[in-house]
């Protein structure tokens, strides 16, 4: 975490992740996982309840952008509660 990939492709698979979300009517948080066969991205699955141990991806995904366990639980909690 995070992946070597190109950040064109990052930016790619954030803008797909948030759109799925959107069009799915998920609320605060899930986990989209992808596929990238070198040419095409492809969406295998969008996690509305993923893990939330400090080893599961969204803890990592959050550690990754500086964000570290306690305050990610926070930012669910407060944003469930504005929800």
């Amino acid at each position: 975490m995070p992946a070597e990939i190109d950040q064109d492709l990052v930016l790619e698979i954030q803008k797909s992740s948030i759109l799925a979300h959107k069009l799915l009517g998920c609320r605060v948080y899930s986990r989209t996982d992808f596929i990238w066969d070198g040419v095409k991205l492809y969406i295998l699955e969008l996690n509305t309840l993923p893990g939330l141990t400090e080893n599961s991806l969204v803890p990592k995904s959050a550690r990754a952008a500086g964000i570290s366990f306690s305050k990610l639980v926070e930012i669910i909690i407060e944003s469930s509660l504005r929800k």
